[in-house]
């Protein structure tokens, strides 16, 4: 395999590595030039210019990548968004062999394309459940007692508007946050009524994962089954 270009399904395609090595053979004094034009929530935007060496712009190229889509983005979205920037303006000047999407690109395609979610139909049956029905106080508590990265993959399973379902997520955790803060607070105040107010409607499901969650110490748990016990028998 001659360095730089790498075999992909039949096709040859150019690193980026190659491509900035080769416009520096063949246009001295040219320059490559990146902007970043919209970092916001998990997308990334970044574009190249060509200008050579009397500063005329030659060449362009944009590139988009989120930062919840594969392992690489998790960690180097920004980073991957600019190496694909730079070769999609580098072959716009032609550069870059018979094929205008780079190794680099082309890769990470595929590698997002093979990615395994890492939850389970059970996890992802219970977060779909939880979000329909706006159950604030068990999608937080559920979500919470989920790693990371299987957040970011059962957000990810919303295919059809990720932007709004990330917002709607946002609120859902915002309230079951807040209504955790009033628990925490009718259990240290020994307050039935008020801890009745937030539990009533509450599965057990839910129940479980707030007794089960960091937030309630040996001793809170202790009152919090009291105070339960006698809502029940009121």
């Amino acid at each position: 395999m001659t360095q730089g270009i790498v075999n992909i399904r039949g096709k040859e395609y150019h690193t980026v590595a190659k491509r900035v090595n080769d416009f520096h053979e063949k246009h001295e004094g040219w320059v490559i030039k990146t902007d970043l034009v919209f970092n916001e929530g998990d997308i990334v935007i970044v574009k190249t210019e060509i200008y050579d060496d009397l500063d005329r712009l030659r060449g362009t190229g944009y590139a988009e990548e989120d930062r919840t889509q594969g392992n690489i983005n998790r960690t180097s979205a920004l980073e991957n968004c600019e190496t694909s920037s730079i070769g999609r303006a580098l072959a716009c000047i032609g550069i870059g062999g018979t094929e205008y999407a780079s190794a680099n690109e082309v890769q990470n395609a595929i590698a997002q394309q093979e990615y395994q979610p890492k939850y389970t139909d059970d996890q992802k049956k219970i977060h779909d459940q939880l979000y329909r029905q706006g159950n604030g106080l068990g999608f937080f508590l559920f979500c919470r007692s989920l790693d990371e990265g299987v957040q970011t993959d059962l957000h990810n399973s919303f295919t059809s508007d990720k932007t709004k379902h990330k917002r709607a997520t946002t609120e859902l955790r915002k309230t079951g946050q807040a209504i955790v803060d009033e628990i925490i607070a009718a259990i240290n105040e020994n307050q039935p009524d008020r801890l009745h107010e937030y539990m009533e409607g509450a599965g057990p499901g839910t129940i479980k994962l707030l007794k089960e969650s960091e937030y309630l110490n040996h001793d809170q748990q202790i009152v919090f089954d009291d105070l339960m016990a006698d809502m029940a028998a009121a």
